[in-house]
């Protein structure tokens, strides 16, 4: 009884260790230190996905409200991915990063914030114009698809002193959805 109880017990710390990192909460990062941590990889097969996104309220800041995103589907295509060469990213755009069950974010790619009915943009990237249309979306992302990824995670961007930083918004679990 005692051994079994002694291996038990390093196995238990291991599983409530997991369990969390899983579930600590991701802090936002400037998009520089988001680049220098989490890579682009090549991939030969992509992972297409389709999520709905709701919030509570239609903010043009996303990180000020409740955001939901629900997973509509995921399926394998015959697509290489590959990393982007000048990714031209701004407030009008998300992170899409790829999860692993311990909670590492092994690869990242751009979408367009799918919410922005109409936003004009200037040569710097700031949006010249104060009123914007925000709408609860669906859109697809088509992402690298790598062995042991599980879950997407969403980050908005916002300009801040320090440069750009990546917020995060919400996740969808990826499951059995392949």
């Amino acid at each position: 009884m005692y051994r079994s109880l002694r291996l038990s017990v390093p196995l238990l710390a291991w599983l409530v260790s997991t369990a969390a990192a899983a579930q600590e909460p991701v802090a936002p990062r400037t998009v520089d230190e988001f680049r220098r941590s989490v890579p682009q990889t090549m991939a030969p097969m992509a992972l297409q996905v389709r999520m709905r996104w709701t919030t509570d309220a239609p903010f043009a800041d996303a990180a000020k409200t409740a955001n939901h995103f629900q997973l509509i589907s995921a399926r394998s295509v015959p697509v290489s991915i590959r990393p982007e060469r000048a990714p031209e990213i701004g407030p009008a755009t998300l992170l899409i990063a790829s999860v692993t069950d311990d909670g590492r974010e092994v690869d990242w790619r751009l979408v367009a914030d799918p919410r922005v009915v109409r936003a004009e943009l200037d040569d710097a990237g700031q949006l010249r114009s104060r009123r914007l249309f925000y709408l609860d979306v669906e859109f697809v992302a088509l992402l690298p698809q790598l062995v042991g990824v599980t879950q997407i995670r969403v980050y908005g961007v916002q300009r801040a002193k320090v440069g750009l930083i990546a917020t995060p918004l919400g996740a969808v679990d990826l499951g059995d959805a392949r």
